[in-house]
């Protein structure tokens, strides 16, 4: 799921700030959405399969190290959409203001916010 998150922050940024981007790269989306988890799962099991699940439950254990095998990627997802965020806004800003230098830069933020 994060890493569809990603993807869809990445489209997005090349969608609004990169207005005309090769529209070829699109069949990567879904190697990469789904290959990058796999590359984690694969290391994390590889270097310790007994940190990946229990008896009771399919997850990583709190217990060592494997549990950042999960964070450092969610992490990295969260940081990069926000950044993400911030320029897809600050272009719909400017934007919005060429078309209109009257109107509150909140209120052209507000209403793509809502459209996105």
């Amino acid at each position: 799921t994060f890493a569809w998150m990603l993807i869809e922050g990445i489209h997005l940024y090349l969608f609004i700030v990169k207005v005309f981007y090769n529209t070829k790269i699109v069949w990567l989306y879904c190697p990469l959405a789904w290959g990058t988890p796999l590359v984690v799962v694969a290391i994390t099991l590889g270097v310790d399969f007994c940190d990946y699940g229990s008896l009771n439950y399919c997850w990583i254990t709190t217990g060592r190290g494997a549990n950042w095998a999960f964070h450092v990627p969610v992490i990295a997802v969260i940081i990069i959409n926000i950044v993400v965020l911030v320029i897809v806004s600050t272009v719909v800003i400017k934007s919005a203001k060429r078309k209109d230098p009257d109107r509150c830069a909140f209120c052209s933020l507000l209403q793509a916010s809502l459209i996105l």
